[in-house]
């Protein structure tokens, strides 16, 4: 993909859609310099361009450039208030700032609207668990996988927490319903790999 799209802006230079594919391709490939370097490109030409915003906020909180991350996100929220990816992203950043009443706040705010969201809920249950509210962050990760029961996402912070609270066997119970089809899921290896050495299971 970043070959292709390099070759089309050597056809047409600063063309927009190519920019922006390019960006998001060098982020997918954990070039973030270079995501970040095309991405403001995009931003020079169009500078409302909410899916560029979003990028380059999710690049700044990859690099740690946190406030410059909300700086865009407070630009989203401005310009285009419903944009679906807004809460996630923006409470990803609030979460690695430690800002966790806020994020939790976000999450619940953003729920009135949009219950069926799981993934807001696994969020949750993430910023629960920062703040050692253990039972609400289970309530929100067996929400999102009702929602959602097909989400690994759901059940490995299901594991994670009950690796936390020391339930190794519940850890290994929360991630059945998604074996043998997710076995090689390094986040679900992860959290079997903790629960067996929790049970200290060496073998």
């Amino acid at each position: 993909a970043i070959v292709a799209y390099t070759n089309a802006l050597k056809i047409r230079d600063n063309h927009l859609p190519s920019l922006f594919k390019l960006a998001f391709a060098y982020f997918r490939t954990d070039h973030f310099e270079e995501a970040q370097q095309y991405v403001q490109r995009v931003l020079e030409q169009a500078p409302d361009h909410i899916e560029a915003h979003d990028l380059l906020g999710v690049i700044y909180t990859v690099l740690g450039r946190y406030e410059d991350a909300l700086q865009e996100f407070a630009f989203i929220q401005q310009h285009a208030p419903d944009y679906a990816q807004l809460t996630t992203h923006k409470v990803t950043t609030l979460l690695n700032m430690q800002r966790v009443d806020e994020a939790i706040t976000e999450l619940r705010a953003a729920l009135e609207t949009r219950r069926e969201q799981a993934d807001l809920y696994i969020q949750l249950g993430k910023a629960y668990s920062y703040k050692g509210q253990m039972k609400e962050s289970e309530d929100a990760y067996q929400q999102a996988i009702r929602l959602a029961p097909d989400n690994v996402s759901a059940y490995t912070g299901l594991g994670n927490l009950y690796m936390v609270m020391e339930r190794y066997n519940q850890a290994l119970i929360s991630l059945a319903p998604i074996l043998p089809e997710h076995a090689e899921n390094l986040d679900v290896i992860y959290v079997q790999g903790r629960a067996y050495a929790g049970q200290q299971r060496f073998g």
